[in-house]
């Protein structure tokens, strides 16, 4: 049973590049990062208190969705109204610390929504 909407975000000709980058990964990855997004529909933000979810901006309220698997893949998320996510932005995380450009992105794409 879903307690939350994920939408995806869609580029402005309609590409869905968020699920996309999912399709082309490996099955074994990319069915975690499914696994981690259904959890994310399934519990919302009271997984800010486990690994798989940190709050990464506070002033537009960005959240990373943490899969790790050979890759470690980062899905950036926004809280837009009561029980509803939009997830903004998918990578691979090669460092330690979250890449400033990754950020940008996510939140020039929540800027469209807000």
């Amino acid at each position: 049973m879903e307690k939350y909407i994920i939408f995806f975000y869609k580029t402005s000709s309609d590409k869905e590049i968020i699920m996309e980058f999912i399709e082309k990964l490996d099955d074994q990855t990319g069915a975690k990062v499914k696994n981690g997004i259904n959890l994310l529909r399934l519990y919302g933000l009271t997984l800010i208190n486990t690994p798989w979810i940190k709050k990464i901006n506070k002033k537009y309220s960005i959240y990373e969705l943490r899969i790790k698997t050979n890759l470690t893949i980062r899905l950036l998320f926004f809280f837009l109204k009561p029980k509803t996510f939009v997830i903004v932005h998918i990578f691979i995380k090669k460092t330690n610390k979250l890449p400033q450009k990754e950020l940008n992105l996510a939140i020039k794409r929540t800027r469209e929504f807000i």
